[in-house]
This record gives C-alpha cells, structure tokens and sequence, in this order.
C-alpha cells in the first residue's frame, strides 16, 4: 500500500497538451484578424507571457494583467493596430477549446482514481480550465478543483495552499504528493508547503533554481512507480 493517499495535479503541462493548444489557439486567432504567425512572433509571444506568469507567481500583476495585457504589450511592440482587449478574449476562447490530452493522462487518470483522491490544483482561468475538464471527460476523476481565479490566490503562495487544504477533507500532507511540471509554480509550492512532489520534468530540463522535488518523471504514467516504491 502506498504512503500517499492524496494526489494534488496540475493541469497544464501535466494533463493537457498546453503547449499544443498555446500555438492552435494563437494562430487561429490571429489568423481571423489576416495576419499569418511565423515563428519569431510565437518566441516574442513568449517571452512576453512567461516573464508574465513568473510576475504572477510572486503576486506581482493581477490575472488580467497576464491574460490581457501580455497582447496589450505584444500589439505595442510590433505596431498592431487591432484592439488587444477583443484578440484576448478571442484567444481565450480558442484556448478553452484546445482539448488535447497528454498521452496517457486518461488512463492514469482513470486507475489512479480507483485508489488514490485526485485534486486538481491550476494557475489559470477558471472558465478554460472546467471546459477542458469537461470537454476531455475527465473531471469526473477528480474530487475538487482549485483554479488560482477562483480562489483568488495563485501557487506557490501559503495563501493558494492554505485554501485548497482547508477544502479537502481529512487532509494530512504526509500523506499527500503533488505532480506538476513547474518548478517554480508546483514544485516550489509543494516545498512551502512541506509537501512531497514529483516533477514530470518531460524536456529533461536540468533542476535549477530552489525548488527541489522530490521525485522526478518523464512521462505521467511512471508516476505508478513512485506510488509503488513509497508503499
């Protein structure tokens, strides 16, 4: 029997294809407007946005600031005379549709379910996040999912964590482990925490920085051989 009882995910990246429903939704909303994306647009893209993200992490720019100021910021860059506000909740939308599934995240979802309480815990927004889950039938896996949005507090801050633990019942954190893909997000929020993590690190990007997971995987589904080497 395994050590862990509770298993926190995160979505992006851990469940969803985020990457491959990042570039469908950005070309196709840029497309709409006449415009063709090349690569160099995609790369300026994100640099924009993950310098965002990490700015959100530390509670440093509001949600809104991520999702509709990273175009506020991009259009002024490159000139672009169409109004940010309206390509943001175009691509917002296309996002939310992007139903692209990890391969294997459904069916690890589907047996670690019969044993384990699965929560879902996301940066994000809270409209996308339940499309997909509804969308890719899989939010019947999960017992509870707390969206940063929601919850008015994003990982890898105590206040996001303090929250979520407070809503799962019975919740011990020695017997609770969080996958995600982020160090700084994930993995640093378990280490605030104190718990135990496993990073699913699928670039096999080097551990840099000072989040230290735990565990670290390549793939979802090796996650059963952590479960199994804790029993």
């Amino acid at each position: 029997m395994s050590r862990y009882n509770t298993l926190l995910f995160d979505l992006d990246g851990v469940i969803f294809d985020f990457k491959k429903a990042e570039k469908h939704s950005f070309i196709e909303t840029f497309r709409k407007i006449g415009i063709d994306v090349d690569e160099s647009l995609f790369k300026r893209y994100h640099q924009i946005n993950d310098q965002l993200w990490k700015e959100f992490e530390l509670g440093h720019v509001t949600k809104d600031e991520v999702t509709v100021g990273r175009f506020k910021q991009l259009f002024e860059q490159l000139g672009f005379d169409y109004p940010y506000d309206r390509f943001a909740s175009d691509y917002q939308e296309g996002l939310a549709d992007g139903y692209f599934l990890i391969s294997h995240a459904k069916e690890t979802l589907e047996t670690l379910s019969s044993t384990f309480r699965l929560f879902a815990v996301t940066n994000g927004v809270s409209k996308t996040a339940f499309k997909r889950l509804k969308g890719t039938d899989t939010l019947k896996y999960f017992q509870d999912v707390f969206v940063s949005e929601d919850l008015h507090a994003q990982k890898p801050s105590m206040e996001y964590f303090n929250q979520v633990f407070s809503r799962i019942k019975g919740f011990n954190p020695k017997t609770t482990l969080l996958i995600g893909d982020s160090l700084t997000s994930d993995i640093q929020g378990a280490n605030n925490a104190g718990l135990d993590s496993c990073w699913i690190n699928t670039a096999r990007q080097p551990l840099t920085g000072s989040a230290v997971p735990t565990y670290q995987i390549t793939h979802i589904e090796d996650i059963f051989e952590i479960l199994v080497k804790r029993a």
